[in-house]
């Protein structure tokens, strides 16, 4: 898949039904390095994504699936991640 840009994910974010048990489905795309802070993955399928040095302060991760995700130097500050996964993630610093 092609790198994405802010706006673009934003505008797949806005297409996924509102109140939707399923989110948006991102697995293995490389999100790294994007400015995500407030950004809503509720229920996304983030399987696999890098998310590497991403800003996702803020986000709303909740029920999210980020097994296998790499998070390295991520800023998870202030994010909610209730009931989200992150088997064998890699969230080093």
């Amino acid at each position: 898949m092609a790198d994405l840009t802010r706006s673009e994910l934003v505008k797949i974010l806005a297409s996924a039904p509102a109140g939707a048990k399923q989110g948006v489905r991102l697995s293995g795309v490389d999100l790294s390095e994007l400015d995500l802070a407030g950004l809503n993955f509720a229920y996304a399928d983030l399987t696999g994504a890098a998310l590497n040095g991403a800003r996702l302060n803020g986000a709303i991760l909740l029920c999210a699936d980020l097994t296998r995700a790499s998070l390295e130097r991520a800023d998870l500050s202030g994010a909610l991640c209730d009931v989200a996964c992150f088997e064998r993630a890699r969230l080093n610093d």
